[in-house]
């Protein structure tokens, strides 16, 4: 019955409607202040349904940063289609941006429609605050906490950080801090429902985030997006998102649901059931969160995991390139070599595994001048690993690498432009070989799909490069030796099985 009656509200269409004023009416300032991305009613109901029953005469639902309201209805029109009703549903909606007031109300119309057709009794309260504010107040508690947090990063100096710090919160990220309070608000056995950027997945900047939040909190459902504009397309977030479940609760959890989606249509959702230690391994002392969707992905990853070695291990270096050209002169850099100028290399000069270099038609420059205040980053002529630092959304890898050969370009040394990642031995090239093993290793699926198990940026971070799993020197020599020029994918790949996974 409760069905038909949603139907007959129009939940969706109206919550839609709601939605597309509240975007063409949004003030680009506060759009930019408070990174506002407002869910979609699919991806809403899609959270909705992974709330667990509550068997509660009244539940109390937090909806921090609740934008136009859009989570909390599809969370009122899951639980009153249930066979087993509460008596009241009390809500709080903390919004920071006043201009939203008017839509939050329009949606709270909508929710007490629906609790008014099956007797439920409703109750909402909406907050025009930052829900940072919290902190400062007797915090109340609830059972489910529903949320689309903001995005944007903390400034280390700003009072919202030293609020946070005294209240022993120590993130980089506003999402990250949202959910860091809301495990504070929940009851015992209450949920938390979101939907975040991945990056708090792994890296060294969420690890004491992630102890925290793992101490008390368990995850049941994870599910991602395969692609990194789905969600958020309108509005050109190129993070990826993935959207989770997990209960306050220190019981063991066996398994965790792991479904994924091409986009926003979720009419075809891929589901599997992992077990919860091969997720979070209890043995992992930064309790990195890996989301593997399939058994393909798994063997992958017990595969890469065989490789023991770091690149310390290996005797090889990771640095970010040193040159960013607008702090350089104008006359230090120029397409032409108008002066006595060595290579500066970007991102655009890469072709396959190859550097092509000099290139007239792209935007950046070919050459560098060295002077008294750059010489310090430039590097001696050698054989270097470059690896992009950003790769574009067209782009279907995450790691993409080249080989520098020096000899090929100046022996009077090279710089590397900060958009880059260089390996080196000592501020020095490696031996071609290796050099070529290397480039060989990173470019191969086998590398890449690992890095997409914990990475949810499209930034390839030196730290993570320096914590991933590398062949070993008698490998990567192996490997090298194999290098004829142009290869494509399945060759590098059947390389790399040959020498490491045989």
């Amino acid at each position: 019955m409760m069905k038909k009656l949603i139907t007959k509200l129009n939940v969706s269409r109206k919550m839609e409607s709601i939605r597309n004023k509240a975007t063409c009416g949004l003030d680009e300032k506060n759009k930019s202040l408070y990174e506002q991305y407002f869910t979609n009613y699919k991806t809403a109901r899609l959270m909705s349904s992974m709330m667990r029953s509550v068997n509660l005469d009244e539940i109390r639902i937090l909806d921090p940063g609740a934008g136009i309201g859009i989570l909390t209805t599809a969370l009122i029109a899951k639980i009153c289609s249930k066979k087993v009703l509460p008596k009241k549903i009390t809500v709080f909606l903390y919004e920071i941006d006043n201009t939203l007031e008017q839509f939050l109300y329009e949606s709270m119309e909508i929710c007490t429609s629906i609790c008014n057709e099956v007797n439920v009794g409703f109750e909402f309260n909406i907050i025009l605050e930052d829900f940072i504010s919290v902190l400062d107040n007797e915090q109340n508690k609830f059972n489910i906490i529903i949320m689309n947090p903001p995005y944007k990063k903390i400034s280390r100096n700003s009072e919202i950080n030293k609020r946070l710090s005294k209240n022993g919160i120590n993130v980089t990220n506003y999402y990250a801090a949202f959910m860091a309070i809301a495990k504070g608000m929940l009851q015992p056995k209450g949920q938390l429902i979101g939907i975040t950027p991945r990056s708090f997945c792994n890296g060294r900047y969420y690890t004491e985030f992630r102890l925290d939040f793992l101490s008390e909190m368990r995850f049941t459902w994870i599910h991602l997006y395969n692609s990194r504009n789905s969600v958020f397309s309108e509005d050109g977030v190129l993070q990826e998102t993935i959207v989770f479940h997990c209960y306050k609760d220190d019981s063991k959890t066996r398994y965790i649901r792991i479904t994924s989606s091409e986009s926003e249509n979720l009419s075809k959702i891929r589901s599997a059931k992992i077990p919860y230690f091969k997720v979070i391994s209890p043995e992992d002392p930064q309790k990195n969160i890996y989301i593997t969707r399939n058994d393909l992905e798994q063997k992958n990853r017990e595969k890469i995991e065989y490789l023991s070695n770091t690149l310390e291990d290996i005797g090889i270096s990771v640095s970010t390139g040193k040159v960013v050209d607008f702090r350089e002169p104008p006359d230090c850099l120029s397409k032409k070599n108008h002066f006595n100028g060595i290579p500066i290399i970007y991102p655009d000069h890469f072709t396959n595994m190859s550097i092509v270099w000099p290139r007239l038609n792209i935007k950046k420059y070919n050459y560098i001048k060295i002077n008294d205040k750059n010489i310090n980053r430039i590097l001696p002529s050698g054989n270097y690993v470059l690896i992009k630092r950003l790769t574009s959304k067209e782009e279907k890898r995450r790691l993409v690498s080249a080989v520098y050969e020096g000899q090929k370009f100046s022996e009077e040394g090279v710089a590397f432009e900060n958009k880059l990642n260089y390996f080196h031995v000592n501020k020095k090239g490696l031996q071609i070989t290796l050099a070529r093993g290397l480039s060989l290793y990173l470019n191969s699926s086998y590398a890449d799909n690992y890095f997409r198990l914990f990475s949810g940026t499209t930034q390839v971070n030196v730290n993570d490069l320096k914590n991933f799993k590398y062949p070993s020197l008698e490998q990567l020599l192996n490997i090298g030796s194999e290098y004829s020029g142009e290869i494509d994918q399945s060759e590098i790949d059947m390389i790399i099985k040959k020498y490491c996974f045989f």
